[in-house]
């Protein structure tokens, strides 16, 4: 995990709310007004026992970790906050920012994918590097970036039923939305557990497979589609199953390259 010890050109200071600018990539609190109204509460009662961390920019006071303290002081009529004044990096200061939140557990799995996304673009780490600083396998964090490709209104549905992040990957085998949607509230009707839903959901997706062969299939098969789609559906399999696998495609006129590499560690 990343590193949070105070070093020399770190400080505790009380700074007022109000001079606490949130950036636009900070990682939003998933809490109800009345969750971040309760805190608000304790914080006025016992105080904020663990101070919010900040550093300073040529705008003023910039949050790094702390959001929902902050929201709830603010919320609370609290003026000041202790703070520490850190001295850290942008990606630094995101990574932090997102490692508090993944190990306390206040992001779902979207808000994580989509903190580790934004991670990669504002500092050009590789998943390997994050996954390093956060103290993750790399594996886990391929994992929560594959989220992103499920439909918004498929994610809606996922989070409204409590549907685990596991199954959530699972519907990545179906790349058609309505198809997603449907096999979630399958899931949620007959009360599937993990194992039982990625059963249903192999079985969906070996059904599309025999239609998209059907039309063309006739004795020794040369449309290369079958095979792409047959090696494209394994690959996602592995990755959803939680094998480490990376594959590569390049592409020209003449040739399609395929490179994986399968890790044996588990």
């Amino acid at each position: 995990m990343i590193k949070e010890e105070l070093n020399h050109n770190n400080y505790l200071k009380e700074i007022p709310t109000c001079k606490i600018r949130v950036p636009a990539n900070s990682i939003r609190s998933s809490d109800t007004p009345e969750q971040i109204e309760l805190l608000g509460q304790n914080i006025k009662n016992i105080g904020l026992i663990h101070p919010i961390y900040v550093r300073q920019t040529d705008e003023g006071y910039e949050l790094i970790s702390g959001r929902r303290r902050l929201n709830a002081a603010r919320s609370a009529g609290i003026f000041t906050v202790p703070c520490i004044v850190a001295d850290m990096s942008d990606e630094d200061a995101l990574a932090l920012s997102l490692s508090e939140n993944i190990q306390r557990k206040n992001l779902n799995y979207f808000e994580q994918a989509a903190a580790i996304s934004t991670l990669m673009k504002v500092s050009s780490m590789t998943q390997a590097q994050i996954a390093e600083k956060l103290g993750k396998k790399q594996s886990t964090i391929a994992n929560k970036l594959r989220l992103s490709a499920i439909p918004d209104e498929v994610k809606t549905y996922l989070l409204a039923n409590d549907i685990k992040e596991r199954q959530a990957r699972a519907l990545l085998r179906l790349d058609d939305p309505q198809k997603m949607l449907k096999a979630a509230q399958y899931c949620v009707k007959h009360k599937l557990n993990t194992a039982k839903f990625d059963a249903y959901v192999d079985r969906l997706a070996a059904d599309k497979l025999k239609e998209k062969v059907k039309p063309f299939f006739k004795g020794l098969c040369r449309d290369i589609r079958l095979y792409i789609n047959s090696l494209n559906h394994t690959y996602a399999m592995m990755k959803s199953s939680g094998i480490d696998t990376q594959m590569e495609t390049n592409e020209d006129n003449e040739k399609i390259v395929y490179k994986i590499v399968i890790n044996k560690q588990p």
